[in-house]
């Protein structure tokens, strides 16, 4: 797993592909821009280290795994049994890697979590989440095991409920339909003012290793 402060999209773009530039382009905030080209080329980099292989030459798809589209995690096309995923927000970007279970990666800024009703929309029967630290642990471990199930929020994070957030992250219940079997979760430390959580759908402790990246 690696993660990196994010740097200019006219610094990172020169990577991407020409589906990737024009999702790029199309992005009208110049921080979401950043965010965007920081990501997809941490993603490349990664990729490219593990497969040996020039990351301009990676291509990549994106299908839902619930309804068919196109925003689904990120595979690499004829390299079915890796799995990928990445995140970003505030100033940081993250990519996961691993297989073949399952892996899913989330980020958030601290004070990306200070609106009205997030304790109605991220927290179960309960769950306390008193500081925006709390507030943004709780949600990026949420999200990690989302990602992971390749459901997103198409179950609501409410249904989700989690250990303490300042205890080592743990899934007590799962109150949609389909649980997701046994899973791990581990936080991920990207500096202050952020939190990160990796999940990996896997009976066994997975070895995970945490890397910066610098541009």
């Amino acid at each position: 797993m690696v993660w990196a402060e994010t740097a200019s999209a006219h610094r990172t773009s020169r990577l991407l592909d020409a589906g990737e530039l024009h999702r790029l382009g199309a992005l009208r905030s110049p921080d979401e821009a950043d965010r965007y080209a920081s990501a997809h080329t941490l993603l490349r980099c990664v990729v490219a280290e593990h497969t040996g292989t020039n990351p301009a030459a990676l291509r990549f798809t994106a299908t839902c795994r619930t309804c068919g589209g196109g925003h689904g995690a990120p595979r690499l096309r004829g390299a079915p049994a890796l799995a990928l995923s990445l995140s970003h927000a505030g100033s940081r970007v993250i990519v996961a890697l691993g297989g073949p279970a399952p892996v899913g990666v989330d980020v958030e800024a601290e004070a990306a979590t200070g609106f009205d009703g997030f304790e109605r929309v991220a927290l179960g029967p309960g769950e306390r989440a008193d500081t925006a630290a709390q507030r943004a642990r709780t949600w990026v471990r949420k999200e990690a095991l989302l990602k992971a199930t390749g459901r997103g929020l198409t179950v609501e994070p409410s249904a989700v409920v989690l250990g303490a957030p300042d205890a080592a992250p743990e899934l007590l219940r799962w109150t949609a339909h389909e649980p997701p079997g046994p899973v791990h979760l581990r936080d991920v430390d990207v500096g202050p003012d952020h939190a990160a959580c990796l999940a990996v759908l896997t009976a066994t402790a997975p070895t995970v290793s945490v890397h910066q990246h610098r541009w």
